[in-house]
């Protein structure tokens, strides 16, 4: 089978990329043909594209180098979230790691710019989802989704290279680790602050280095790089306001490091087995310590359980499975 992934870009530091790239390497090795096409080079576009992207952002550059493409040249295309936009195919998949409409109703950014941006893109979303078969990434986005008028078809659990992300026995491991772009509210680093005031030392794996008191804070590495990283600490500290999934909680789980989060993304499915991993309000900051002192007492279990359940839910190749089973149904 012949196959198209559309996506902003095929390499970055993020989540999306990851998965995609996982994705993207697992149908190759099942035989599959896989190309990328991508919004990056945008000084090859027209002007008209151009200026389309001032209103629709990048999805406007994938659409129309698309339209340059025979549609009979790929038997499916995967669309990684609004660049679904534009693409007209028998057999296209709108695969959503994201929300805007959640990303604006959790986050709760009121600031008039933002709230404006983040509604009209999930607009795009929902025009780009039409007549798709739509995938997402966890049961909590498709809630949100569904908000949005987008039917979800699957719900596909990222998956985690768990022969990589796996737990090593690590001597006087740090406490506290952040893992996650910066994004002051977004991400919670205003409760990552007020934890660190009250004496909690925490570090921070993030695109910034900021002085914080309490926080330290040290510089993305590769994914590759990041199961040591997870080995270091005991507890994931992560509170996100919004997620749609958490590739971090999700690496850390793997490598059975104990998360702490909120009903959020995955944690939707982890709190029916693990009610100590979340926290009804990261704001509660009493709640929150009581939290971390009962993984502290329990962890030797904690990490074991974490781990088993991260080999349940996140393996490749239950992912692969899914994906096969969907691009030939």
């Amino acid at each position: 089978m012949r196959i198209l992934i559309v996506t902003p870009y095929q390499e970055l530091i993020g989540g999306v990329e990851v998965v995609t790239s996982i994705l993207c390497e697992q149908l190759r090795l099942k035989g599959h043909i896989v190309d990328y096409l991508t919004a990056e080079a945008p000084d090859e576009i027209s002007y008209i594209t151009r200026f389309k992207s001032i209103f629709l952002g990048l999805p406007a550059i994938t659409s129309a180098r698309y339209k340059k493409i025979s549609k009979s040249k790929y038997d499916a295309v995967i669309c990684n979230g609004e660049f679904s936009y534009g693409i007209e195919h028998r057999k296209a998949f709108a695969y959503f790691h994201g929300s805007y409409l959640g990303l604006k109703k959790y986050s709760k950014n009121f600031h008039l710019k933002s709230y404006l941006s983040l509604t009209f893109r999930s607009l795009i979303q929902r025009w780009g989802a039409k007549g798709k078969k739509v995938i997402s990434v966890s049961e909590f986005l498709k809630e949100i989704l569904l908000e949005q008028s987008i039917h979800v078809d699957e719900v596909i659990s990222n998956p985690i290279d768990l022969t990589h992300f796996a737990p090593k026995k690590m001597m006087d491991k740090n406490k506290f680790l952040f893992v996650g772009r910066y994004d002051y509210w977004g991400k919670g680093f205003d409760r990552l602050e007020k934890l660190a005031l009250i004496g909690h030392k925490i570090h921070c794996f993030t695109d910034r280095s900021l002085a914080s008191t309490g926080l330290v804070f040290h510089p993305f590495v590769s994914n590759h790089d990041m199961t040591h990283i997870y080995n270091s600490y005991k507890i994931l500290l992560f509170p996100s306001r919004f997620e749609s999934f958490g590739m971090a909680a999700a690496e850390a789980l793997s490598c059975g490091v104990p998360v702490l989060m909120e009903k959020v993304g995955l944690a939707k499915e982890l709190a029916d087995n693990f009610p100590e991993f979340v926290v009804d309000n990261f704001d509660e900051i009493d709640d929150v310590e009581l939290k971390i002192e009962n993984i502290l007492k329990n962890y030797d279990e904690l990490s074991f359980k974490a781990r088993l359940w991260a080999q349940n839910n996140f393996s490749i190749k239950n992912y692969l499975k899914k994906w096969e089973e969907v691009l030939n149904a």
